[in-house]
């Protein structure tokens, strides 16, 4: 199980929780039945934030998180899912962890990137999920319920363009950043 996979089951689990409480009784509690987006972002927001504080603070890990050994710095979680994904999911297996984790070491420009992401979607989680939470208990319930489902997708949906755009933007810099090093590096070895 990686880290990815293990934090979709703990979601998952809260949401069925969540979901069989609220439509156990004869008449189901529609509030809480509004809840399941809301409690995702409120648990992807803590994990991201606390990720990203232990990251700052050089904390060892506790555990292995994917490919990051036991004992070793604390890293985002967002860089844990983003090599999970693409690993797993995207098929790139061993090698694409590896290319992730090198990258990782070798480029400030994109350690500073995945923590700012990091920070910027924890952030952004907890206070989609706290609007959202504040929503659904003043709303009239069926507005309530639609809230509650929608909201925290469309604000995540609006969220991922503007974090692909900081990607591209970043990106381009350290592309930028290399090809300067490398003409620095060529000049200097034919001097």
């Amino acid at each position: 199980m990686e880290f990815l996979q293990v934090n979709i089951l703990i979601v998952i689990t809260l949401v069925e929780i969540e979901l069989v409480a609220a439509t156990a009784p004869h008449n189901p509690i529609i509030r809480l039945c509004a809840m399941p987006s809301p409690t995702i972002c409120f648990y992807m927001g803590f994990l991201f934030c606390v990720s990203a504080i232990l990251t700052q603070m050089r904390q060892p890990l506790p555990f292995n998180m994917s490919s990051s050994e036991k004992g070793t710095p604390w890293k985002p979680a967002l860089l844990a899912f983003i090599e999970d994904a693409g690993a797993i999911e995207g098929q790139g297996g061993v090698e694409y962890r590896s290319q992730v984790l090198k990258r990782y070491a070798v480029s400030s420009r994109f350690r500073h990137m995945i923590l700012a992401l990091t920070w910027g979607w924890g952030i952004m989680l907890l206070c989609v999920a706290t609007v959202a939470t504040i929503l659904v208990m003043l709303l009239d319930e069926n507005v309530a319920f639609g809230v509650g489902w929608g909201l925290p997708w469309a604000w995540c949906t609006g969220w991922a363009f503007i974090s692909v755009s900081y990607v591209k933007c970043q990106l381009k810099r350290e592309k930028a950043e290399w090809a300067k090093k490398e003409t620095v590096g060529a000049a200097t070895s034919t001097v």
